[in-house]
């Protein structure tokens, strides 16, 4: 799962740093800001002079007009603080999306379903039971493998840990500059896939490589969640498969962004984090959701057939190379996005796209 940063609390006379969409922090401080600087106390007794000096008698008058709500479709989204217009938009993607335990699963074969308004979307299945065990030896003996050949993959290591966008935007023309309310449209998507895996992880709680096996040694901190599924390759596949729908105009186009998807999952297992089986259950995962969220923003308009994805019974997994050519992605020019805010959101990102 890609961390957030979120303790830059020293920068308070930054109100330009308007890019970095998941630093919460610098969006408080925007949030805030006056129109020339940041809020201040010595600022605020400045404002309270000039207030003092020019105010004179007080006679309001409001109308029923200055009453009304903005007009639809916008309902003042435009003009919303970005942290509540983000919330709002992460609720309509996730509406009537549900994760739970499917009703066979064992202490020892755990089965999570994701349901769309009660209908079974995708199951993932982890097999603990003795007769995975073999499987489970296999991962690991990946896993040495990989972390004696990661040295010229910890820049892209160390920098994906908090940053996936950068590296899935290198095939496209798109950044917050050239496409401000598209950034705003994919870091929602963002926050909605991360989202729905938070649950998915808490219901596996499957153990880190390195607290099954000390042979294996990571190189950066091993996150305190599930390793499966990857939150990575969730997130990675899930933004590869919108950014494709969005900027792109072919399947055979959006292979690129899966490339680079497989490789930000590849790289977590050579990290020494993650199993190559919580990767493709995260591939699965990530491409599911993603197909959620774009048909109800109007991106696409395709029917998900229900599939159950059991990593460990896939012979000899090389992590997500087979989402790669596996998956298609059905653009349809006529969908319609459901709901009044991601109507008005895919609006402004398709005049960006112009």
């Amino acid at each position: 799962m890609v961390e957030t940063n979120t303790t830059n609390t020293t920068n308070t006379t930054n109100t330009t740093n308007t890019t970095n969409t998941t630093n919460t922090t610098n969006t408080t401080s925007i949030e805030f800001a006056h129109s020339g600087q940041t809020s201040s106390i010595p600022l605020s007794h400045a404002l309270q002079g000039t207030v003092d000096a020019i105010s004179k008698s007080y006679a309001p008058s409001v109308s029923v007009g200055d009453l009304a709500p903005p007009p639809i479709p916008d309902r003042g989204y435009r003009s919303l603080n970005a942290r509540h217009r983000m919330q709002l938009l992460v609720d309509a993607l996730t509406t009537d999306l549900e994760v739970v335990v499917d009703a066979t699963s064992t202490n020892q074969v755990t089965k999570v379903n994701l349901l769309d308004n009660a209908t079974p979307q995708i199951s993932l299945v982890l097999d603990r039971s003795p007769a995975a065990l073999g499987n489970w030896n296999n991962q690991l003996t990946k896993l040495d493998t990989r972390q004696q050949h990661r040295h010229n993959r910890i820049n892209e290591i160390i920098l994906q840990q908090t940053d996936i966008l950068s590296f899935l935007s290198l095939p496209l023309r798109f950044g917050p500059v050239t496409h401000p309310w598209t950034t705003v449209m994919i870091t929602a998507i963002h926050a909605a896939i991360v989202k729905m895996e938070i649950p998915v992880k808490e219901h596996f709680s499957m153990p880190r490589p390195v607290e099954i096996d000390p042979g294996i040694q990571p190189i950066i901190q091993t996150p305190a969640h599930s390793s499966f599924p990857s939150g990575h390759a969730t997130e990675a596949f899930g933004l590869a498969r919108v950014l494709g729908l969005r900027f792109l105009k072919s399947n055979e186009q959006d292979k690129s962004l899966r490339k680079i998807a497989s490789r930000i999952s590849e790289n977590r297992s050579y990290a020494g984090v993650h199993f190559l089986a919580d990767n493709l259950a995260g591939g699965h995962l990530g491409n599911v959701l993603a197909q959620i969220f774009a048909n109800r923003l109007g991106l696409a308009n395709s029917p998900i057939v229900a599939t159950t994805i059991n990593p460990l019974s896939v012979t000899a997994i090389e992590d997500t190379a087979v989402l790669v050519d596996g998956t298609t992605n059905i653009r349809a020019a006529n969908a319609t996005a459901t709901g009044d805010i991601l109507k008005w959101i895919k609006k402004m990102s398709d005049e960006e796209m112009i």
